[in-house]
């Protein structure tokens, strides 16, 4: 887990988010990345996911992004289900 003083970038991040009338790709992005930040993996993961699950198409950066993700859950001995 990342910095607890930090924790509230996420939170903010969350807030920023799904106050947006439109949630596009580099939205969820950005969403990541700040789930990222703090090393939630698992979190980022899911925005991963959910991208999919809405029927967009992720960008290049996005693959980047879920990369991390998948190495902050292989450190933690988890593993999680990705879309296609």
């Amino acid at each position: 887990m990342g910095d607890p003083l930090c924790s509230f970038c996420t939170t903010e991040a969350e807030s920023a988010f799904f106050s947006l009338s439109q949630q596009d790709v580099v939205a969820w992005n950005v969403l990541m990345s700040a789930y990222l930040e703090q090393r939630e993996g698992r979190k980022a993961l899911q925005v991963y996911n959910q991208i999919h699950e809405k029927g967009m198409n992720p960008e290049q950066i996005t693959f980047v992004l879920a990369l991390p993700g998948c190495g902050t859950l292989a450190e933690s001995g988890e593993s999680m289900y990705l879309s296609k």
